[in-house]
């Protein structure tokens, strides 16, 4: 009951999610306008820097997808029509799968690690509203890069075969389903691994294992080869067409943008309401599991405390090996053996220092 003797009615889930999407970006706005008059100039640039980009992106995909098409090609790959059919299933398989694997560390960072969250979960908001705000926050930077790359080629694709306008919008609306499809897969993936491992720990180890992979990635590029013959072009044009998998969601979605494109109605109309019914339940029966666990997960994070172990076997074989540690740091000398205990037990503890090492190592290699 409120002052006036009504009684509280909980507001709607999406008006919610509107109204916190709303303050994030009032945030933003008050951000920029507050911002040096240096700052200012730098984004305004960077905008039109990302527009140009993407201006640059579209003029190219348009002259390779001509190329493609191109007879003078064809002598020596044969004919490329069942390639140019496959490349938009690949471009959305890879734009979903990118944003389900890059959404996971993404999404740690905003439903667990975030500093606003004692705030968002008493507020008389939707725990399911939080979620979705969240959601969305996070994964929209990674969406705009994957769109820097996939919405050009794919407009590319359909200014080079003449497609219906419709194409377009609709291409725009498959991508958003898509991600949210994925982003609330990657969300119920981390709920379930913070259930059973600290947040703060998962993304340290996460961290650590990103950069060991770029570094390793980085350091073995040099061995590749990149001479790349007719054959080997022609077999990796063929890989394309194995993104093409009748039973994938995915590949409905490409082969109705494609017929959409063309103006086969009832063959798009038939693919895209599939893939969008299956992308929507997915999404929706995420946001039904994350009610659930989202609270109970994060709330679990809270409280999660280092729990004191017993004195046992195990902590008098540990001062066993204190003692001959002892003996053998006694060569070495007090201040030098401080600065070691003290680096080795700050490394031990925090999983994040040993990321740092990579940077070093790259130069150093």
């Amino acid at each position: 009951m409120n002052e006036q003797g009504m009684p509280f009615r909980e507001p709607g889930l999406w008006a919610s999610v509107w109204k916190l999407l709303r303050l994030r970006l009032l945030i933003q706005i008050n951000g920029f306008r507050r911002a040096k008059l240096r700052t200012k100039i730098a984004l305004i640039f960077g905008v039109f820097g990302v527009l140009a980009f993407l201006g640059f992106v579209l003029f190219l995909s348009m002259a390779l997808l001509q190329f493609l098409r191109s007879p003078e090609l064809a002598r020596y790959t044969g004919d490329l029509a069942a390639v140019l059919e496959a490349f938009p299933v690949m471009l959305v398989s890879v734009s979903a799968v990118g944003i389900l694997v890059t959404g996971f560390g993404v999404l740690l960072q905003a439903l667990y690690l975030a500093g606003d969250m004692d705030f968002l979960m008493s507020a008389p908001i939707p725990i399911r509203a939080v979620f979705i705000a969240k959601l969305v926050q996070a994964v929209l930077p990674n969406f705009g890069i994957l769109c820097l790359f996939t919405l050009p080629l794919l407009f590319g694709l359909g200014a080079s075969g003449g497609y219906h306008v419709l194409f377009y919008p609709l291409t725009v609306l498959v991508l958003v389903a898509l991600t949210l499809a994925a982003a609330s897969l990657a969300g119920l993936l981390v709920m379930v691994a913070a259930r059973f491992v600290p947040a703060r720990r998962l993304a340290e180890v996460l961290g650590f294992v990103v950069g060991t992979a770029v570094f390793a990635f980085s350091q073995g590029s040099r061995y590749f080869n990149f001479e790349v013959n007719p054959d080997q072009m022609h077999s990796l044009l063929r890989v394309v067409e194995r993104f093409d998998q009748p039973w994938s969601p995915l590949a409905w979605a490409g082969h109705g943008l494609i017929a959409l494109g063309k103006g086969n109605w009832p063959e798009a109309g038939g693919l895209l309401a599939a893939a969008i019914l299956v992308t929507g339940g997915v999404f929706f029966a995420a946001l039904a599991l994350s009610e659930r666990l989202y609270f109970t997960g994060w709330s679990r994070m809270q409280n999660n405390r280092r729990r004191r172990l017993p004195a046992g076997p195990e902590q008098s074989a540990a001062g066993e090996r204190g003692r001959v540690t002892q003996k053998l740091g006694g060569m070495i000398p007090a201040y030098i053996r401080a600065i070691l205990v003290k680096d080795w037990l700050s490394y031990r503890r925090d999983l994040r220092n040993l990321s740092r090492l990579i940077t070093p190592l790259i130069l150093g290699v």
